[in-house]
């Protein structure tokens, strides 16, 4: 019976901690818009780095940044830059600051600390990002966020549009004003003219 305990103990703390080195998915999810256009900027960007070192851009789905973390890379880079062997990968970010993670050459992907830095990141569905191979055992990435960036696109051209409607009005306004004034000035013009004539007029009778 103690036995059956012990054994019952151990299986639940197994179960627990396997559960604790996953995390379920409860991020967004990117429209095919939204990350159709982070996948331009990524391209963009990488088109745009100045080093030359060897680069490739890399979409992120559900697997990547929950559950497993498992990030395969292009085998086809791998093959020509980096080990057959499992060494220690640094991942530097944007800013600078460095994580540890195990790359799997006979698997061509990233595992170990790459769980930290997509979940420091707030990874999600849709982001893209550019991996810059700047020594051998170090990559510089980029991240490129799909959710928010078109949101955000939006948000100016509606205050664009905006703009545009307030100009249209000020301008409507200005014509409106400047029609009063030319009706205004012809009214006096008119009333000028008849006082000129009756005036005119008194004096032909005055004289008669």
């Amino acid at each position: 019976m103690v036995f059956l305990l012990l054994l019952l103990v151990i299986l639940t703390a197994r179960y627990t901690s396997s559960g604790n080195n996953k995390r379920e998915y409860d991020g967004r999810i990117a429209s095919y818009e939204e990350y159709v256009q982070a996948l331009k900027r990524a391209e963009k960007l990488q088109t745009d780095l100045k080093s030359g070192q060897p680069s490739f851009t890399k979409a992120m789905v559900r697997s990547h940044v929950s559950s497993a973390f498992w990030l395969g890379l292009p085998t086809k880079f791998c093959k020509d830059h980096l080990s057959l062997n499992e060494f220690r990968m640094v991942l530097e970010d944007e800013q600078g600051v460095e994580y540890d993670a195990i790359y799997i050459g006979n698997r061509t992907g990233l595992s170990g600390g790459w769980r930290a830095f997509a979940i420091d990141h707030h990874l999600e569905d849709g982001d893209v990002l550019v991996f810059e191979l700047i020594e051998p055992d170090r990559f510089k990435v980029y991240i490129i966020k799909a959710c928010g960036e078109s949101n955000q696109d939006n948000d100016d051209g509606n205050d664009t549009n905006v703009d545009a409607k307030d100009t249209k009005k000020s301008s409507k306004k200005m014509k409106s004003s400047e029609n009063s004034c030319s009706s205004a000035a012809l009214v006096s013009q008119k009333r000028t003219t008849r006082s000129s004539t009756q005036g005119g007029k008194a004096a032909k009778n005055s004289e008669r």
